[in-house]
């Protein structure tokens, strides 16, 4: 079911777990799914089956564009989702103290969802390009990728 990592067994995306006969997701693939049923305890996982399939047929990972189990933006009207290794990698390539700054560890706020690439204050290439059309120096505006090639 986890297409990312398969058998894999990440310190980031923890153990696999069963729904059925041969089928396997990663605890930390589809724990995103419920950040907003999971305020209170006990923290049970309810209809995994059902929400892996709705992960697998509805939600494209804005980095992949491939289907799967995702965390979803923080910011309110922001439907940006990403595959957990996705955004790991993503945040990975980021300076750490924005990632504190931001209270972001392993690409995830605390509430399991994450902040997207519009929303967490990174300059990107393109943020660069139409930030110097309008004025602004592109030196302010350098891209944390980009630097770390």
């Amino acid at each position: 079911i986890c297409e990312t990592l398969s058998d894999h067994i990440s310190t980031n995306i923890g153990r696999l777990i069963s729904f059925g006969i041969n089928q396997w997701v990663h605890v930390g693939c589809i724990l995103p799914a419920y950040a907003k049923n999971l305020d209170q305890p006990p923290y049970i996982l309810r209809n995994i089956r059902e929400t892996v399939l709705r992960c697998q047929t509805k939600y494209n990972c804005a980095i992949c564009s491939k289907l799967g189990a995702s965390v979803h933006c923080n910011e309110n009207e922001c439907y940006q989702r990403f595959h957990c290794e996705c955004i790991q990698k993503y945040y990975s390539n980021i300076d750490k103290n924005l990632q504190q700054q931001l209270n972001i560890k392993n690409g995830f706020l605390p509430n399991l969802t994450t902040l997207c690439l519009k929303h967490n204050g990174v300059k990107t290439i393109n943020n660069n390009h139409r930030e110097s059309v309008d004025g602004i120096n592109e030196d302010e505006s350098k891209d944390p990728l980009n630097n770390s090639m």
